[in-house]
C-alpha cells in the first residue's frame, strides 16, 4: 500500500515538472520579455564586448580598458569622462547596470530625475577595496 502510494506521488510531480517545462517553452517561444528586462543585441553585443576588455589594474585588481566600447576615456560606463559633477556612485555590477541599458541604469536614472550631473564608477566584481581606492579618485572630481 505505501509503495503503491509512493509510487503514485512521483508519477503526480512528475507529470507537473514536466508541465512547467512544456510551459516554459511555449512561453519563452510564444513571448516577448518587456522592455527593461533584456538587453536587445545591439546593446547586449556592446556591453559584453567590453566585459571581455578587462585588464589587469595594480590599484583595483582589473578594470575595463580607457574608451572600451559603451565606456568613457576612463574605462566606466558614461557617455564621456567628466572633470566635475555633482554625484559619484561607485560600486559593482549593479550600480555598471547589469542586463540593462546604459541609460537604465541606478546612476542615469538618477541623473535624470535629480537633474544633477551623476558619474558612475563601476564594475561587477568590485567591492570595498575597489571602492576605498576609487573614493580617492572622486574627490577629485567634485
Amino acid at each position: 500500500m505505501a509503495q503503491r502510494w509512493v509510487a503514485s506521488t512521483l508519477l503526480v510531480l512528475f507529470g507537473v515538472v514536466c508541465g512547467f517545462v512544456v510551459a516554459e517553452g511555449a512561453a519563452r517561444l510564444t513571448l516577448d520579455s518587456p522592455q527593461g528586462y533584456t538587453l536587445y543585441s545591439k546593446e547586449r553585443n556592446e556591453a559584453h564586448a567590453s566585459l571581455a576588455q578587462l585588464v589587469s589594474d595594480p590599484r583595483l585588481g582589473h578594470r575595463l580598458e580607457p574608451a572600451a566600447p559603451g565606456h568613457d576615456a576612463r574605462g566606466f560606463r558614461n557617455e564621456a569622462s567628466v572633470e566635475n559633477t555633482d554625484v559619484v556612485a561607485i560600486g559593482d555590477s549593479q550600480t555598471w547596470g547589469i542586463n540593462v541599458r546604459r541609460e537604465e541604469s541606478w546612476p542615469a536614472v538618477l541623473a535624470t530625475i535629480s537633474h544633477l550631473s551623476v558619474y558612475s564608477m563601476a564594475l561587477g566584481g568590485w567591492g570595498p577595496p575597489q571602492y576605498e581606492e576609487l573614493a580617492h579618485d572622486a574627490t577629485g572630481l567634485g
